[in-house]
């Protein structure tokens, strides 16, 4: 019996080691920050009837409220992780009356690491492939016929169609790009005043989510993955430069993300707000905004686990993103 107890303390010991540095590695990769939480109301409501909403199951705890999207009605609560449970609060708080969604605010990540931009149009295969690089032949988007077509970048109406890429940061200056990304004319930059009432101050060149600005460019912007999408889409054509954008004479609206998903919520909301006002101004205002580019996410998460992410989808498809 002593041997036998003597062999269960080894074989404990052994377990907790191999526990240990698996629960160390778990902490280090959660997909979402500890101890905050998204919010989406059925109504709208002050910082004082959501807290109240929210104290109700939990009393003695402190919350801390701060507005995401008050149009929309996402709230983001923080709190203590060491002291409640954050499955329990969601599970609680989804079952509030006039509250319609709470999930984490989950950390988002690049799909894809960029490594080079290919500089010869010979090699967009994608835009025409004649079977030389060994693919077969008219397997592509053939994107000359329709340049032939239409040269694209307007609407029916006369309007420049607008492509919103939500990535990290862009290189404005790029030859093959400078003349291709979309300005708020109806700001005037740098003298810290909304000028056109869309709730973003100074946004002449687009939105900068963490900064709160419209500053687009960084220490690596030429390698960027927000860089290299842009040329895909929008590049110049015809200039002896660089590669063939599919979407001639468009114009990208450039948005820095972050990393958490309040952050990224925020960044949705500058081309929503945009093409919502150009819907309602009859194209006086905002911008023709027809598509969102995104390349990042969230690992192992299903839609159904971000309602509040996936109901931001539903209001852009709403006004016709």
């Amino acid at each position: 019996m002593k041997y036998l107890n003597k062999n269960l303390r080894k074989f404990s010991l052994a377990i907790t080691l191999i526990v240990l540095p698996l629960a160390w590695v778990f902490s280090q990769s959660l997909n979402r920050i500890q101890g905050e939480l998204l919010l989406q109301m059925e109504s709208p409501q002050t910082a004082a009837e959501v807290h109240e909403t929210i104290k109700t199951p939990f009393q003695n705890q402190n919350f801390d409220i701060s507005p995401i999207l008050p149009t929309i009605n996402v709230w983001k609560v923080s709190f203590d992780h060491n002291l409640l449970n954050e499955n329990r609060i969601i599970q609680s708080l989804n079952t509030q009356a006039n509250i319609q969604y709470c999930q984490f605010n989950y950390l988002v990540s690049d799909r894809s690491e960029f490594n080079d931009l290919d500089p010869f149009f010979a090699h967009q295969w994608y835009l025409k492939n004649d079977g030389s690089a060994g693919g077969i032949e008219g397997v592509d988007l053939s994107a000359e016929a329709a340049w032939s077509f239409n040269p694209g970048g307007l609407s029916p109406n006369g309007d420049t169609i607008v492509i919103c890429v939500i990535d990290n940061e862009f290189d404005t200056s790029h030859e093959d790009l400078q003349n291709r990304f979309w300005i708020n004319h109806d700001e005037i930059p740098g003298n810290y005043i909304d000028d056109d009432g869309n709730g973003f101050i100074d946004d002449y060149h687009g939105w900068n989510v963490v900064l709160q600005n419209d500053e687009l460019s960084g220490a690596n912007s030429e390698m960027n993955h927000a860089t290299a999408i842009s040329g895909i889409i929008a590049a110049e054509r015809s200039n002896g430069l660089g590669i063939a954008g599919i979407l001639k004479n468009s114009k990208i609206m450039p948005v820095v993300r972050g990393e958490s998903l309040d952050e990224v919520l925020i960044g949705y909301s500058y081309p929503l707000e945009m093409r919502k006002r150009y819907n309602e101004s009859n194209g006086e205002e905002g911008a023709l905004v027809v598509a969102t580019s995104t390349s990042w996410g969230v690992g192992l998460v299903f839609g159904y686990e971000s309602p509040i992410w996936c109901s931001m989808y539903d209001l852009l498809g709403q006004e016709g993103i």
